[in-house]
């Protein structure tokens, strides 16, 4: 963790220690009574600086406090539970500066140039233009297997921000990103809230998967919550139903994926800066093989020697990126079990014969 992030926290934890030692010196209050939430007021951490961004505003958090207090009793402990996960550093979530260069994702992700040099060129003006820090919603289209989803998990962890998905494909409505109103016995707050209020960062990676599968019940259709989170102009205002509160999730990083843009909805596609992912090459692969196992082996003094015949075998069967990753762990625990200098073999990933390939898609030859 960067040295500005921990002295921040350090400064919020003795903050709270000395609200905590001003709070003893209070009378206790009766027995009887239920303690409210406790929400800062919005001054308490105003020496966060500027890696910091308002996300939950203190008056409104304070608000759906005082709510809690006259609603149902039964529900009140799950109401400042919510409250009090909003309130950290007085609604504020930290900023991560990204790396200038993701020359690392590039070499584990050969296909996915485009996408780093778009996410570089996002992040400066981020950097140079503060007051410019929402994010553009990408999408990335292509065949199942070209390694979308895992690009963008190791996008979140590279710039150690926090990640949460949806799966669109098989959301029943938009309340999977806005939440249930209240309204319902199962209420809960939705995927962004859930994102922001128990995560650290305000520009986490929120991957919207199987974007061109969203659909629902035609009462809640996951494209009207959709237009509003992916507008940075509404992304502002966005509204968790569970609560009834505005989120500023204007600079979360949303980033979608879709195997075809044919069945997103126009207004949706619009707000959506796409970018085509083809199936790598061999030689892609080749270098994103590699590009694994020296992750891989990164903490071993003397690493067992990958066999170029396992490389072979691996392009050859055209294993995506997440399969691989399970398979090199494998083939490298054998080797350091048998104290093997050399990985010459894996292990088959299928038990029985299938009808259709479910790795990477083999690029077609050009006429």
């Amino acid at each position: 963790m960067p040295r500005t992030v921990v002295d921040a926290l350090e400064r919020e934890r003795e903050a709270q220690r000395e609200r905590a030692d001003t709070e003893q010196d209070d009378p206790p209050a009766p027995a009887s009574a239920e303690a409210p939430p406790v929400v800062p007021s919005p001054t308490a951490d105003a020496d966060l600086g500027h890696d910091w961004h308002l996300v939950f505003d203190p008056e409104a958090i304070r608000h759906v406090a005082d709510e809690t207090q006259h609603g149902d009793r039964e529900r009140r402990p799950q109401f400042k539970r919510w409250v009090e996960k909003m309130a950290r550093n007085g609604g504020k979530r930290l900023v991560q500066d990204l790396p200038e260069q993701l020359d690392e994702l590039v070499e584990q992700f050969p296909n996915f140039r485009e996408t780093v040099h778009v996410i570089e060129a996002l992040a400066a003006v981020h950097r140079h233009l503060p007051t410019q820090r929402q994010s553009e919603a990408l999408l990335l289209a292509g065949p199942p297997g070209v390694g979308k989803t895992y690009f963008i998990e190791a996008f979140a962890a590279m710039a150690h921000v926090d990640f949460g998905p949806v799966s669109l494909g098989s959301a029943q409505g938009a309340f999977e990103l806005t939440g249930t109103s209240q309204h319902w016995s199962n209420f809960a707050p939705g995927k962004v809230w859930q994102l922001l209020a128990e995560g650290d960062h305000a520009n986490a990676v929120l991957l919207l998967d199987e974007i061109d599968k969203a659909g629902g019940d035609d009462r809640y259709r996951t494209s009207s919550a959709l237009l509003d989170l992916l507008e940075s102009r509404t992304a502002r205002r966005f509204v968790d139903q569970a609560l009834d509160i505005e989120i500023d999730a204007s600079m979360l990083w949303k980033i979608a994926t879709a195997n075809t843009i044919d069945a997103i909805a126009p207004p949706v596609l619009s707000r959506l800066h796409v970018i085509a992912i083809e199936p790598p090459s061999d030689n892609q692969l080749r270098l994103i093989y590699l590009a694994q196992w020296r992750e891989l082996v990164a903490d071993l003094s003397r690493p067992p020697e990958l066999s170029r015949s396992v490389v072979r075998q691996l392009i050859a069967s055209r294993e995506p990126p997440r399969v691989t990753q399970r398979l090199l762990r494998i083939g490298l625990g054998r080797a350091l079990h048998d104290r093997r200098r050399r990985v010459s073999d894996l292990p088959s990933n299928r038990q029985e014969p299938r009808s259709q390939p479910i790795g990477f898609v083999r690029p077609m030859s050009s006429p």
